[in-house]
């Protein structure tokens, strides 16, 4: 059963690649998606400014980068929250210099959050992080902060 969840995240990490080609022809920017992999169950919310705003806070807090083959690591519960850019975001700083076109807060039930970060030249990259991800949740649940 746990590799049959693994299996699924991946599949769904890597179904972004169609529908960011498919929002690139349509000028607007694709939507959020949660996918909770106890249960499959997929959330789609809207990526309005908030959410980029909320996303990019993140990066400020990352700690190391490691390039790494495949988004394998994967926990079997929790949720995954995969928050794609339109235009790709520059990241500059002295861990990790390049463009992200994709963010993916991996939420486990019972470990710290980390993150993945694809670039545009379609390469995966995970990330600690020494914040917290509440913000992010806040604004995608409608709460927002202050």
């Amino acid at each position: 059963m746990k590799g049959l969840v693994i299996a699924m995240a991946v599949l769904w990490l890597w179904s972004f690649d169609v529908s960011q080609a498919s929002a690139a022809r349509s000028h607007e920017i694709p939507p959020v998606r949660m996918l909770h992999l106890t249960s499959g169950v997929e959330e789609v919310w809207a990526n309005g400014e908030l959410v980029q705003r909320a996303s990019l806070r993140l990066f400020t807090s990352f700690t190391a980068y490691k390039k790494i083959d495949s988004a394998s690591r994967l926990p079997r519960d929790g949720v995954l929250v995969r928050i794609p850019f339109m235009p790709p975001v520059v990241i500059d700083n002295t861990s990790f210099s390049g463009q992200v076109i994709q963010l993916v807060v991996v939420i486990p039930e019972e470990k710290k959050p980390w993150v993945l970060l694809k670039d545009v030249e379609g390469s995966w990259y995970e990330c600690e992080m020494s914040s917290s991800v509440d913000e992010l949740l806040l604004v995608l649940s409608g709460a927002v902060p202050n």
